[in-house]
């Protein structure tokens, strides 16, 4: 799946989810009526020497987190995206004096089965030196936010 074909392909699979779906050029939006979230996807184009040696991939963007694919990891790339919509997938930012300054993702079972704090130290972190940190947790359903929370508070 290439190009047009990918964003075709993903228009596929998020009908069931009764979303609505623009595709703009190089990008494609897919938002949820519920609560006005969106799944961004761009296309990105780079080339070597000449436009012959092209490589393509596709950034899929959901809230504070965003995941690089190759144009051939089509399968991948739906797949991220239904995890996202199933909530399978939930976006975590840390921030420092209101500032982001870094983030990643988690599971849904790791959110119902861990403490912030115990999945931060499991990743090397030390708690007592973040401890100015606050995190938000975002989800597509928005069953799962936490809203802006004090790491110390955990």
């Amino acid at each position: 799946m290439i190009e047009m074909k990918m964003f075709d392909a993903i228009l596929s699979a998020v009908a069931p989810f009764g979303v609505d779906a623009k595709v703009k050029k190089d990008e494609m939006f897919i938002i949820n009526r519920e609560n006005g979230r969106f799944i961004t996807v761009y296309e990105e184009k780079y080339y070597e020497k000449s436009p012959a040696d092209q490589y393509v991939e596709y950034i899929v963007e959901f809230s504070t987190q965003h995941r690089h694919f190759d144009s051939d990891d089509g399968d991948e790339i739906i797949e991220y995206i239904l995890e996202i919509m199933n909530d399978k997938i939930l976006p975590v930012e840390f921030y420092l004096d209101g500032k982001r300054r870094f983030g990643g993702e988690m599971s849904l079972n790791e959110y119902l089965h861990y403490s912030i704090k115990e999945l931060f130290s499991n990743h090397g972190y030390n708690f007592d030196i973040h401890n100015g940190l606050c995190y938000e947790i975002t989800s597509w359903s928005g069953k799962y936010d936490t809203g802006m929370r004090e790491l110390s508070e955990e």
